[in-house]
């Protein structure tokens, strides 16, 4: 889904430069499902009409057809008259979740809850997810026999795809707080950690993009958040394990734009 979306960007606006960001939970396999491989035309179908990417998309008269369908719905249902409701009515919040012009996160709603409940709050409640997710030990990078998963395809195809329309794409990983990878660790993936992570850099190596990984940067990973009594204050860089503020985005935009701009096909880690 998200490799088809940035196609469509990419040639709605004319971009030619991409900063993919992964991270290791998006690509476990659970061996308790059944493996299955992707049928690639059937998943592009399934968003042509609506995506224009060229080569991919539906007739214009099925691609009318669809768009009509999509606006009659959100102009003409009790949902989006609510959601649009509680647009306009949170339009002079202070912490309302938001977006940027450029699409980042300046992380409001945080902000909301470190004022009312404390940074120790969004730790607990991420940490538990995290636990409550790699609880399985069912969880793998691909099935027994196979080499490859969805995800790792994803990745190959939506590179090879970039190459042929000459956009240079940079593969990062995302930074972690040291509490995210204590729970991978605890959870008996530290191996399956590492060779996530060399794979991703195996398929981005191949296809002659650079890559970055932000958990080897000498970045202060492990700050320590404000105790239970404290309110409106939190570390520098993160806002709970898994999500970064924008200081550290900054830095990382930085050092990637610095390094990369006119370098493709090397790889920096």
């Amino acid at each position: 889904m998200q490799t088809q979306y940035a196609k469509h960007a990419l040639m709605a606006g004319g971009g030619k430069r991409v900063l993919l960001a992964v991270d290791f939970v998006d690509f476990l396999e659970d061996t308790n499902a059944p493996a299955s491989t992707p049928n690639w035309p059937a998943l592009a179908r399934s968003y042509a009409g609506r995506l224009h990417i060229p080569g991919e998309d539906v007739s214009t008269w099925q691609g009318l057809h669809l768009q009509a369908q999509d606006k009659l719905g959100a102009l003409f249902s009790l949902t989006s008259l609510a959601d649009s409701l509680g647009t306009v009515a949170r339009q002079r919040a202070p912490f309302t979740a938001d977006r940027r012009a450029a699409g980042f996160n300046p992380g409001r709603d945080y902000q909301a809850i470190i004022r009312s409940e404390g940074q120790h709050m969004l730790f607990e409640q991420k940490n538990a997810e995290l636990r409550a997710r790699l609880s399985s030990p069912a969880l793998v990078l691909y099935h027994q026999g196979q080499q490859s998963s969805e995800s790792f395809d994803s990745l190959r195809n939506f590179l090879d795809w970039a190459r042929q329309h000459d956009i240079a794409v940079t593969v990062f990983i995302n930074p972690h707080h040291a509490d995210y990878h204590r729970i991978i660790a605890e959870s008996g993936l530290s191996d399956t950690y590492l060779q996530w992570s060399k794979k991703v850099a195996e398929i981005v190596t191949t296809a002659a993009m650079p890559s970055w990984d932000f958990n080897a940067e000498g970045f202060e990973l492990d700050e320590t958040p404000p105790g239970p009594s404290v309110r409106g204050k939190h570390i520098r860089w993160f806002w709970e394990p898994a999500h970064y503020t924008a200081e550290l985005g900054e830095v990382m935009l930085g050092r990637m734009q610095e390094k990369d701009l006119g370098c493709r096909g090397s790889t920096a880690n």
